[in-house]
């Protein structure tokens, strides 16, 4: 008999959770299941393109300007959602990210499924309402099973659920095929979503300091966000129209390999995605402090440089990389070495192991 399974997230746009959700519904297509996908989001175009799934809409207004409504509005969530999950009958539903998680467990109390949710950052320094934090403290006891891709997240979740049953199962990171251009641009690439976390203000005006010392140079920030209006006000104003681009979420890929610098200047993270496809790339990478997800994977002067978040160190550790032929090469060389040690056996073993048991 095939089990039923239901995996919920807001969309299936742009992100480091929706990329490991496709590859965990790949993972599983090849198993003797049967897959169906919630989104709350209908008109948000697909990032990842997935066959042989049901797939359902819960198209309920997600953004609220007051209280009230966002009450009203997450009820509404709940019931579309129940009604939903009543109709698709799942064994088991696997929810991502902190106020889809909540919706999701509350949407299934009392309907005997089996309820999943994985967290996809760091919960100490994760950037949420105080109307979730709270929810979150209240509902997360009642999942069955809590999965994070750091073990440092684990140690938070089990104090915030008061929960023993929290699991470390580490992102998808193997990449096939990846081949590497041996002349690249004058680009330093970035890639996220245009969100607060991502501190790309910072970058932005750390490349302006960079600009007036090393010429030639040009900074792409991949992804879309609602920080984009404020962001390119900003590059404007420094006078960076020809110098800074926001191309939107567009594919990855040819900028990863044609690059000369990839960095991350992010407040916090868990397991960056973006970081481990520059990995595959042999780019130099610079990450910010506070981004425990990759302390398994990057060790500063090795194959990284880890540094402070503020607008002197990201300027002086991109001038370091770029003034520098020989260490630019070493820390690409020594990344790519380092993730191409790392295969997703374990993760795909684990995953199937919460899942189909």
């Amino acid at each position: 008999m095939k089990k039923n399974i239901c995996f919920i997230i807001e969309s299936m746009g742009g992100g480091g959770a929706q990329k490991n959700l496709y590859r965990l519904i790949k993972t599983l297509q090849k198993e003797n299941v049967s897959i169906s996908l919630i989104t709350f989001k209908k008109n948000e175009k697909d990032r990842f393109f997935l066959k042989k799934i049901s797939r359902h809409y819960a198209k309920v207004p997600l953004h609220s300007n007051n209280l009230l409504m966002a009450v009203i509005n997450n009820i509404k969530r709940i019931n579309t959602l129940r009604k939903l999950l009543k109709n698709i009958n799942p064994s088991v539903v696997i929810s991502f990210l902190p106020s889809t998680n909540i919706i999701s467990i509350i949407s299934t109390m009392g309907l005997r499924i089996r309820i999943l949710i994985s967290e996809r950052n760091d919960p100490d320094r994760q950037s949420l309402k105080i109307f979730w934090v709270i929810l979150r403290y209240i509902f997360y006891r009642f999942s069955d099973l809590i999965i994070c891709n750091s073990q440092n997240a684990v140690k938070s979740i089990q104090k915030i659920s008061g929960k023993s049953d929290v699991v470390y199962i580490k992102n998808f990171v193997s990449q096939k095929n990846t081949k590497i251009k041996l002349k690249r641009k004058k680009v330093i690439l970035a890639v996220g979503r245009l969100e607060e976390q991502k501190n790309f203000k910072d970058l932005i005006i750390s490349f302006s300091v960079l600009n007036s010392k090393i010429k030639g140079y040009s900074l792409y920030i991949l992804g879309e966000g609602s920080q984009r209006k404020m962001l390119e006000d900003l590059i404007k104003k420094l006078g960076l129209t020809k110098k800074v681009y926001l191309p939107g979420y567009v594919n990855p890929h040819p900028f990863f390999n044609s690059s000369e610098l990839y960095i991350s200047s992010s407040i916090y993270e868990g397991v960056s995605n973006a970081t481990i496809e520059a990995m595959h790339y042999a780019l130099p990478i610079i990450i910010t402090k506070n981004q425990e997800g990759m302390n398994e994977f990057l060790i500063h002067n090795y194959n990284s440089l880890i540094i402070k978040n503020s607008i002197e160190d990201i300027t002086n550790s991109l001038c370091s990389i770029l003034n520098s032929k020989t260490l630019s090469r070493r820390l690409g060389l020594k990344a790519r070495e380092t993730i191409r040690k790392y295969d997703d056996k374990s993760t795909e073993d684990n995953w199937k192991e919460f899942v189909l048991d």
